[in-house]
């Protein structure tokens, strides 16, 4: 079975979440599973009901349509810094220094922010396109498409929240970032100043102690790296340290899914005061910074954070980009990281 859930439990309001519940987890008609060089595919019907899942695997095998690919394709959508208001700029700074507050007065440790961009293109979007284009850019990510009738939610995320394989359950911290320098030294010396950063050092360590400390409850014993590495995308830096346990008795991956989610990575510390907030300030989340992913018979799976990722409606696509604010964060720096996470999944993205 795949499918997802969103940052809250609660129903989300907005527009182009309308097709998308809480959570929502499906069997589908056709499933291919690839497995290196091997392919299997699976066909599910309801009783006396054969006929209908053949006629959608004829469909899905007919030949694709010519695509003309030009040598130098132009990006599929053109989004820059600059096209962030002073509005949109002052809001943005208001809502940090609100939480940076409640963080110095000792109420809070760290919220996750974020911000939504709408924007409108000229002719409708393919979202299979799209995701092609994603996962040629970006093969080390979880690259997701889940579309329940006419919209559809993509994206490309680098953080797993979870896997279950046998009896190990392996989970990810990955927090705290800088982005890409513009040739190598200027990169490393981008990477070194993350790897050194008590701010960003803060942050990842909240993520770390969150994930090891739910995983401490079914799983032992723990391994968990002793210092974080770099993980390098396109977009970005961010630390990273690998969490992997034995289950103690059986759990299936999306027990495990429910157990870790929110992190810190999306929504803070402690987690049910950053969360109120979060509903709160934000409440077209949606399934940003929810999950996606599968689960077998057996209750093994993986499931992967919901990020780098936008809702695509037609014409029209909604972004999405965060920022973990702790007691050191300065406004102007987190927006620039939201910035370089709104425009990650499209910078690559070509009409092909």
């Amino acid at each position: 079975m795949v499918g997802g859930f969103g940052f809250s439990d609660r129903a989300c309001q907005a527009h182009e979440w309308r097709e998308f519940p809480p959570a929502w987890i499906f069997l589908p008609r056709l499933l291919w599973v690839r497995r290196g060089a091997r392919c299997t595919l699976t066909m599910t019907w309801a009783k006396d009901d054969r006929d209908s899942v053949d006629r959608i695997l004829a469909r899905a095998l007919q030949p694709p349509h010519p695509c003309h690919r030009s040598a130098n394709p132009p990006p599929l959508l053109d989004i820059r810094p600059s096209a962030a208001t002073p509005l949109e700029r002052n809001d943005w700074r208001e809502r940090v220094e609100r939480v940076r507050s409640q963080i110095l007065c000792g109420a809070l440790k760290k919220v996750v922010l974020s911000r939504r961009l709408a924007i409108e293109t000229a002719s409708p979007i393919d979202p299979a396109r799209f995701i092609d284009s994603a996962r040629a850019a970006r093969p080390s990510c979880v690259n997701f498409f889940v579309s329940p009738r006419t919209t559809s939610f993509v994206g490309s995320t680098p953080e797993r929240l979870v896997e279950l394989d046998g009896e190990t359950v392996t989970s990810s911290a990955l927090a705290g970032s800088v982005p890409r320098g513009d040739n190598p030294p200027a990169d490393r010396a981008l990477g070194d100043s993350l790897l050194s950063s008590e701010k960003n050092l803060e942050e990842h360590q909240y993520v770390v102690n969150a994930l090891a400390s739910a995983l401490e409850s079914v799983a032992s014993p723990l391994n968990v790296s002793a210092r974080p590495r770099l993980m390098l995308l396109p977009e970005a830096q961010h630390l990273f340290t690998r969490i992997e346990g034995r289950l103690r008795e059986p759990r299936s991956v999306i027990e495990l899914a429910g157990l870790l989610h929110p992190t810190p990575a999306v929504c803070g510390v402690p987690r049910q005061a950053a969360r109120a907030i979060i509903e709160r300030e934000e409440p077209e989340r949606g399934w940003y910074t929810g999950a996606v992913g599968w689960i077998d018979a057996k209750g093994q799976g993986e499931f992967a954070v919901a990020l780098r990722a936008g809702v695509i409606d037609g014409s029209a696509m909604y972004l999405f980009g965060g920022a973990g604010i702790v007691a050191g964060s300065d406004s102007e720096a987190e927006f620039a990281e939201t910035e370089n996470k709104l425009t990650a999944l499209i910078g690559s993205t070509t009409l092909g």
